[in-house]
């Protein structure tokens, strides 16, 4: 099993659930507060935990997980505190758009490009040091065609997004990036 956690973002979520949309700072805040309380319970033993958002005192989670010491942690993020929270914390670590807007609206489609994608590989690397070897990685991906023709597909497509054909044709980064 692996357990992927997230700090939350889509407003219409918020809105349906009635629940008050923090900013991203409060909601990556109380997410990183969430990770260690998690870690805290399958760690099979009595903790204590005392934060901003949350605490915790003398709690034992139960049963044991079989994964030791955890299950694998899976966090993503389009933005450098939380692909930095990811890199510090979790096995794998998803590179995403950057949603803080809480939409999904054009701007955020060019988060998704290559050279910010380079970018956010670069910040995990920073933020992982000597674990990122060891970090799983993956992305997002919104459209994947398989065409002998791909720069007729690129012109095809780019305008609809206020790309340049270019843009939309680029490969994303390897991981010796």
């Amino acid at each position: 099993m692996d357990l992927g956690l997230g700090a939350g973002w889509l407003v219409a979520d918020y809105e349906r659930a009635g629940i008050h949309y923090d900013s991203a700072g409060t909601r990556i805040e109380r997410l990183e507060e969430a990770v260690k309380v998690m870690k805290g319970f399958f760690s099979g033993k009595p903790f204590t935990f005392s934060g901003k958002h949350y605490s915790i005192k003398d709690a034992e989670g139960s049963p044991s997980p079989v994964q030791k010491p955890h299950p694998p942690f899976l966090l993503g993020g389009g933005g450098r505190r939380m692909l930095s929270l990811a890199a510090r914390e979790a096995e794998i670590v998803h590179l995403n758009y950057n949603l803080n807007e809480g939409r999904i609206n054009p701007k955020l489609v060019r988060t998704g490009m290559a050279k910010a994608t380079e970018q956010k590989l670069g910040w995990v690397k920073e933020a992982a040091g000597e674990r990122f070897d060891s970090i799983e990685l993956g992305f997002t991906v919104f459209f994947a065609n398989v065409t002998d023709d791909r720069e007729s597909l690129a012109a095809a497509m780019a305008p609809s997004m206020g790309f340049e054909p270019r843009d939309v044709d680029r490969r994303g980064p390897s991981r010796a990036s």
